[in-house]
């Protein structure tokens, strides 16, 4: 049976979190393969595409969810897969892998076959989204046969084929690979025995009334410099120490005019050295200089 999928707006270059007790398996090999070149390997390619006979491969480390796992105690598994770019709106759906394949080397000529589909999005009209598929009886069966994970492919949906590309693990823009995130139940303790009941207390003082709204949790500071002409530089966005923690962030042209069009955005993204920081990799393309703009939200 398919399971339907969310179809999530991506903030610019907001962290995604966890929830409480769920674990991430990354994907560690990803490649697509084209019938129009069927002996060519597309396994180093920042992107996946998807539709018009290619078909996205993806295949998973599973080694975050713990040996001896029961198979039951996976309550969810979810599938999360970035849209870079829409070229024509539809759906997408995945497939078992029944075979292994090796990035650097799988063609279209060479693919794993593929299980029938076991989940399939809505329509996808717009980039820069996460599409989230539910494929936890999948994962259950990997936990219980690891021999069998060989992992999945996305392909377009046949009932209204999309043609789109998504972020591969070699992805430097908006560098979101695909990812598992598993949520597993812990064993349920033994019931302890009932205690006697104790003697009421007094009842206490009656405190302090508490503030209306929850106000200055976050901040954001802007930098705002010159990018010579026909440059890629490189721009920091520091916390304060009063609110220490980035958690957010994003930078580009100043304006918004034609010159705009002049700036690449090469990365935004935390720094990975410390978490006060926001980096990002611009390119000026016009032989002038253009004012640019970074920007950092910060948490205390």
């Amino acid at each position: 049976m398919k399971h339907l999928t969310l179809l999530l707006p991506a903030t610019v270059a907001v962290l995604l979190q966890l929830p409480l007790g769920a674990t991430q398996a990354m994907v560690n090999a990803d490649a697509h393969v084209s019938p129009a070149i069927p002996t060519q390997n597309f396994g180093a390619l920042p992107t996946l595409s998807v539709g018009n006979g290619s078909v996205a491969l993806l295949q998973f480390d599973l080694s975050s969810i713990p040996a001896g796992t029961n198979p039951n105690t996976i309550a969810k598994a979810q599938l999360l897969v970035y849209v870079n770019r829409v070229a024509q709106a539809g759906k997408i759906q995945v497939l078992p892998l029944q075979s292994p394949f090796t990035e650097g080397a799988v063609t279209f000529s060479t693919r794993p076959s593929e299980g029938a589909p076991i989940a399939a999005s809505g329509v996808i009209t717009a980039s820069n989204n996460w599409v989230v598929f539910d494929i936890t009886d999948q994962v259950r069966t990997w936990v219980a046969s690891p021999y069998s994970a060989f992992g999945v492919a996305i392909g377009p949906d046949a009932s209204q084929p999309a043609v789109l590309t998504l972020d591969s693990k070699e992805s430097i823009s908006t560098s979101q690979p695909a990812r598992l995130q598993l949520s597993i139940a812990g064993p349920t303790g033994a019931q302890g025995a009932q205690g006697i009941q104790g003697f009421v207390g007094p009842v206490g003082p009656t405190g302090p009334a508490g503030p209306a709204t929850l106000q200055n949790l976050t901040t954001r500071i802007v930098s705002t410099t010159d990018l010579a002409g026909n440059t890629q530089g490189l721009r920091f966005v520091s916390c304060p120490s009063t609110f220490p923690i980035a958690i957010g962030g994003g930078c580009g042209h100043r304006d918004f005019n034609t010159a705009a069009d002049d700036i690449i955005v090469n990365f935004s993204g935390p720094e990975s050295t410390n978490n006060f920081q926001w980096r990002c990799i611009m390119k000026n393309t016009d032989g002038s200089p253009r004012a640019v703009q970074a920007w950092v939200i910060c948490s205390k």
